[in-house]
Parts: structure tokens; sequence; C-alpha cells
């Protein structure tokens, strides 16, 4: 690596207003490596049209990565990848906002031999029941306060990569970057490991209208089902779609503990419980859908809450 190339490549998609990316921004020129980074921002090409480049002159590096159709994380995701001149890429959100600490953890940790890292998660906007339903039922296991660890799975569009193994998957990253947990079951597949980074931190705002949870909640399981059934036979899928009726069963107690978890949940914790359980029968009937009918149109529905998060808060 030459001595001013960057050491991580930060990839920050944006939709249709470069203001929804502002506060995130701001966060990542606050990292104390900031020096060492790279900022891409992808999005559609009439948006990127009006970014600065002086406005990120913090950074190690800077691109922006125009995008062919409508944005959604997969393919942003992805074409950022390709572009990154880091060996190490770091997911971001519009509405998740790290600590000044994280990029460096990030780079400590991926110098070991973890092809993925994710980071210990905190809830940004703590006030509603809905709000801590959405953070525990996405976030549980690695909601802070947690410890360093090996893992078998990490939270969806929060995790740093390294990137040439990445590359390995050429045109199918964006689809699996669509369904985040099939990607980690074939890198560990591949005998690949993750590894729990708690001292990179990330504040994530959750949406907190209980309607609009709901039907997030089903077009993600949808979209998820959809994408881990893509290779299956017919006969797999209908089995997996007839027993979705155990996901939330199966997926709730898991979730008991870290919501009982002392210092984890700061909700009446058996309310957030029940709330949960309302958010993952929407979930497994999404997954039902997705196994029976196919992808549809929950890309784009879930876009909308993973991009424009600020509607929903």
């Amino acid at each position: 690596m030459a001595p001013n190339s960057p050491e991580l490549s930060a990839i920050l998609p944006v939709a249709d207003d470069l203001q929804a990316i502002a506060e995130t921004l701001n966060y990542l020129k606050r990292q104390t490596c900031c020096s060492r980074m790279e900022l891409i921002i992808t999005g559609p090409q009439h948006v990127l049209e009006n970014v600065n480049p002086d406005d990120y002159r913090d950074f190690a590096a800077f691109q922006s990565v125009s995008l062919k159709g409508p944005c959604s994380l997969g393919p942003a995701y992805a074409e950022g990848i390709r572009k990154a001149n880091a060996p190490v890429i770091a997911c971001c959100e519009d509405h998740a906002y790290p600590e000044p600490e994280w990029a460096e953890a990030l780079i400590a940790a991926h110098k070991q031999e973890w092809t993925v890292v994710g980071p210990a998660m905190r809830n940004g906007n703590p006030a509603s029941l809905t709000s801590w339903a959405a953070f525990m039922m996405g976030f549980g296991p690695w909601a802070v306060p947690c410890a360093a660890q090996q893992v078998t799975h990490l939270p969806w569009h929060n995790n740093s990569y390294k990137r040439d193994v990445l590359l390995e998957y050429g045109e199918k990253l964006s689809s699996l970057f669509e369904a985040e947990s099939v990607l980690q079951w074939k890198l560990k597949e591949k005998g690949h490991k993750l590894y729990l980074e708690p001292q990179a931190q990330i504040a994530h705002l959750n949406v907190a209208k209980f309607s609009a949870w709901m039907v997030f909640q089903h077009y993600a399981g949808q979209k998820f089902g959809a994408k881990r059934c893509e290779k299956w036979s017919f006969a797999r899928r209908m089995f997996y779609g007839s027993a979705s009726f155990l996901i939330p069963i199966v997926r709730f107690s898991r979730l008991i503990k870290p919501v009982l978890e002392r210092g984890k949940c700061q909700k009446p914790k058996l309310a957030v419980l029940a709330v949960v359980m309302l958010g993952l029968i929407a979930d497994g009937l999404g997954q039902m859908r997705g196994y029976f009918c196919g992808t549809g149109h929950s890309v784009e529905k879930t876009a909308e809450f993973d991009l424009h998060r600020a509607k929903y808060l």
C-alpha cells in the first residue's frame, strides 16, 4: 500500500437529496483517522451533480459514484465496493451515526484474521416503544453493552469487509447486499470469520411509527425470503414457505435474552417484547410471501424506508 493510500473506504448511499446524508457526513468527518479514510458517495447522477469535492478535503480521498437505475442499498454498496481504493470497505447509512473511534477500531480489527467486522449498536432515537422494538429486533445481540468476540452473524448495512474477498462475487454483489445474511452465510461456508468490535460504535435511528414499521418488516421479510431461496428447488421453496409460521417463534426465542439483558433496553421489557413479536409476525408473513411469490416490489419498498428514514422517525 502506498504511504498516502486510504486504509478504509466508507460507502454512503444517497437517494435524491444530499441533505439527507449531511448528518452522517458530519460524523464521518469527526473520525479520529479521517485522513486515512476514503469517502465514496453513491447515488443517481442527477443528485451527484450537486456534490462539491471541496467539502470532503478532510478525507484521504473522495469519489462520487453514479448508479444506473433506481437507488437501493444493494447496487449502491456494490458499485462503491468496485470503485473503492482501500483494502477495507465500511457500509454507512444516512440514519446511522458512527462514534469518532469507529473507523480506527475497524481498521485495527481488520489487521487480524477477520473478514467481516461489525460495530456495537446504540439506539439513536430512544423515545418511543416502537423504536426500541425495532432496535432490539434488528440489533439486540450487538447492542451496547457487548463484548469483543467472534460471532456467527452481524446486523445488515453497518459492517466492514475485506474488499478483495467481496470482489470474488462479481456481479452477484448487488443481490447479496440486498440480503446481507445470505452474503455472510456464503462467507462462512468458505471459512471466513466474523467479529464484533465493541470499540466501533454506531447510533442507529429506527422507524418509530408503528404502522410504518409493520409495513417495513413485512417487505424486509419478503426480500430476505426471496433472496435466500433464489437457487432453491420449487419443492424446497414450498417447504420453507409452509413452515414460515414458525419463524416468529424461533426468532423471538433468540431475542428474549438481549431484551432482558441489563443495560441494553431502556423501555419496559415486556412491552418491548410484545411489540417485537408483532414485528416478527409481519416479518414471518413477508418471508412466506418471498418463498411463495418471489421478490415482487420488496426491494423498492424497503429502499423507501432505508433511504428516507427521516419520514418515519
